[in-house]
């Protein structure tokens, strides 16, 4: 499960920073929760390889949005993960 990042709208030095060059192709989000892994073609599972509060790359499309009070994080497969890195490094 993963919550999006939302870049940020200024720069250190107080310039708004355009919507354009805020998006990205690919969204970048932290890890909040993973599973145990899943089972390969012989039935022994693989776990994942990331963490919560590691950061990852996401697909523009896809996922599975659960609401929880007032946010929203995204279920996803791991097959669907393009990056992934620790919390304190960006990637996009």
């Amino acid at each position: 499960m993963c919550r999006t990042l939302t870049p940020p709208q200024k720069t250190a030095s107080g310039i708004f920073l355009p919507s354009t060059a805020t998006q990205s192709p690919l969204p970048e989000a932290t890890v909040i929760a993973v599973g145990p892994g899943a089972p390969n073609k012989e039935g022994t599972v693989v776990p994942v390889s990331v963490k919560p509060g590691d950061r990852v790359l996401l697909p523009g499309w896809g996922g599975s949005p659960i609401k929880v009070g007032e946010e929203v994080s995204t279920c996803w497969r791991w097959e669907q993960v393009h990056s992934a890195g620790p919390s304190d490094e960006r990637l996009s």
